[in-house]
């Protein structure tokens, strides 16, 4: 019987080692991807404001083709911003050069990062993006 209760005790103890290491494992993958997907929401949206700014700034330019109208180029610029999650903060077009040139601002959809002051202000982008009117 001593032999037995022996057996017990050190299975109970081996089985005690892998659950806490499990845990530990479980702990540090939670971790790690919560990481990963704050990371990765800062990044996508710094490649994201770029091309937003550069679609409202494309089809501001068609507008502006089309009217002439440098306010009905910025709201269409507007819309497109709108539409892809951005902020307009500014729009103007050089006539001489016949570019648009189109600045977005748009805010990640972090889970902690937007929560901690001192790294606010990364997840916000803002890009500045000049196009060709079209002809």
């Amino acid at each position: 019987m001593d032999k037995s209760n022996r057996k017990r005790e050190i299975a109970a103890s081996e089985a005690g080692i892998v659950v806490d290491w499990l845990l530990k494992v479980v702990i540090i993958l939670v971790v790690v991807g919560v990481a990963l997907f704050e990371l990765g929401a800062i990044v996508l949206v710094r490649a994201t404001a770029a091309d937003t700014a550069a679609k409202a700034g494309q089809e501001a330019g068609f507008t502006f083709r089309a009217t002439g109208n440098v306010e009905r180029a910025k709201e269409a610029a507007q819309e497109i911003a709108e539409k892809e999650g951005a902020v307009l903060v500014s729009f103007s077009v050089d006539t001489e050069r016949k570019v648009t040139r189109t600045t977005v601002s748009k805010k990640s959809k972090s889970i902690f990062i937007h929560r901690i002051g001192a790294l606010e202000k990364y997840t916000v982008a803002t890009s500045t993006q000049e196009v060709p009117i079209p002809s």
